[in-house]
């Protein structure tokens, strides 16, 4: 478990067409589907509800959000909920890992067109990488970097991939755990008191 600022909140993006449709995103720069607009104002709704439990001064709140658009545009509708609206940081370190060649395709499309590769990752997802892709080994060091240099009431909007990073260095899961953490669209985690919360 690492030592890190808190309190900290993480969330995902909202929907994409390509998450509606189970397909493969990784570093391309897909858009939030209507539904994915109101997850994220779901989310901004659910963050002040959390905020106000925390006592957290608005005033020192800021959002950090991957480059993608898709968690650019979450944050956007996140940062127009509150007035003032917060600062807003663009952090590569947070942007979804690439899944290469596996892009816009399905999970039965990469079995049909890709089979070896698509079993080799059930023996060490953690390490495993399509081809012209990424680990999350080979993100894991500069993710955690990332984590230490968040200031206290950050809001982190981010990915899936990148969401199970962080929550293994944070709770020190094992790799193989942490690789298939569940992280829906409609949720809020706070580190608060070196213990992850998540409220939905």
């Amino acid at each position: 478990m690492i030592d890190i600022a808190d309190p900290l909140y993480f969330m995902r993006h909202g929907q994409t067409d390509w998450n509606a449709r189970a397909r493969y995103q990784g570093s391309t720069d897909t858009s939030l589907s209507e539904l994915g607009e109101l997850e994220a104002r779901h989310n901004a709704k659910l963050l002040t509800a959390r905020l106000q439990s925390d006592q957290v001064d608005l005033s020192q709140m800021q959002l950090v959000s991957s480059p993608l658009k898709r968690a650019q545009q979450t944050t956007d509708i996140i940062s127009g909920h509150f007035d003032p609206m917060p600062p807003t940081t663009l952090n590569p370190i947070f942007r979804e890992l690439s899944v290469g060649r596996w892009e816009g395709l399905t999970s039965m499309e990469v079995k049909q067109r890709f089979y070896e590769e698509r079993k080799s990752r059930k023996l060490d997802r953690w390490r495993f990488k399509p081809q012209g892709g990424e680990s999350m080994a080979e993100r894991s060091v500069e993710i955690e970097n990332g984590l230490r240099e968040l200031q206290p009431n950050s809001v982190l909007i981010t990915h899936c991939v990148v969401l199970r990073i962080i929550f293994h260095h944070l709770t020190d899961i094992a790799e193989q755990v942490a690789t298939s953490v569940v992280t829906p669209h409609v949720s809020i985690w706070c580190w608060n008191g070196a213990k992850l919360h998540r409220q939905d």
